[in-house]
């Protein structure tokens, strides 16, 4: 004989409201206030690694990763990274 499953209520507690009208509200106001970065492009020179081209830019190296799709450290030569450029802030290109 199967045993049947009750069906799980669905409940939303006050607390859960008030808390994702919060987030929502906080996050509403954190992008009018932040200007959105502009993506540009990037192609790797000789001796060039994830660490240096985030540093360049301004950018943390998980953040690199993740616009990119990168899921190694591994960098090739001549690979084309896209790269933010927040306008608040100049990259730091070392010659």
């Amino acid at each position: 004989m199967k045993a049947k499953l009750k069906k799980p209520e669905l409940r939303e507690s006050r607390e859960s409201e008030n808390t994702g009208k919060l987030v929502d509200a906080l996050t509403d106001d954190a992008e009018s206030d932040r200007p959105k970065p502009e993506i540009k492009y990037y192609k790797s020179q000789p001796g060039d690694s994830i660490l240096k081209v985030a540093f360049m830019f301004n950018m943390s190296v998980p953040a690199l990763k993740r616009l990119n799709g990168i899921i190694s450290d591994d960098l090739f030569i001549g690979q084309i990274l896209k790269v933010e450029i927040s306008p608040t802030s100049d990259p730091i290109i070392h010659p």
